[in-house]
């Protein structure tokens, strides 16, 4: 009798243990140099409109839905730091990316990111597109990586609906910085 009622504890006990979803975000082993507190410096690669406005919203986004990790302006890279750029532009014709963060790095540090929407997608597209685009990039310079579901990582979200850093994106930064 004991044998049976502790073979239904252990199946019960199975089956609940497979039933609790465990979700592991997606980082990258590098991460940026803080300059003083907790503020990573960043400079503008190129001052166009609407991209520039989208960027200064996206960081906005992130300096308010967290406090470990803060982006702050610089007018030069303050030594120590990476070469942070946001803002600039590229036109990549018949392409899939609607933006891209180009980043260089050692094992455990950024050198530098420079993150970048594509004009020739999203130049006809509306500001919160281009938000979402603007938050994914940022969110690559401060170490994530794609992820699925629904966060702004997800290079596959529906942009027009996912444009601010969901709460397991604000997790994931807590979390390395």
């Amino acid at each position: 009798m004991l044998k049976k009622i502790s073979i239904v504890f252990i199946s019960i006990l199975i089956l609940l243990i497979g039933i609790v979803n465990a979700y592991a975000y997606n980082v990258y082993s590098f991460k940026q140099n803080f300059y003083y507190g907790n503020v990573v410096a960043y400079k503008w690669g190129g001052t166009w409109e609407p991209y520039q406005s989208a960027f200064e919203t996206a960081l906005s986004d992130w300096n308010g839905a967290q406090s470990d990790f803060q982006w702050g302006y610089s007018d030069s890279t303050p030594s120590g730091c990476s070469d942070n750029r946001m803002g600039g532009v590229y036109y990549l014709e018949n392409a899939n990316e609607a933006g891209r963060c180009q980043m260089a790095y050692t094992t455990s540090s950024y050198v530098r990111a420079w993150c970048e929407i594509n004009q020739f997608v999203c130049e006809s597209k509306t500001d919160t597109y281009r938000r979402s685009v603007a938050n994914h990039e940022v969110g690559h310079a401060m170490s994530l990586a794609h992820n699925s579901g629904n966060v702004i990582m997800n290079p596959n979200r529906d942009k027009n609906f996912i444009f601010v850093p969901q709460s397991l994106d604000i997790s994931a930064v807590c979390q390395v910085y």
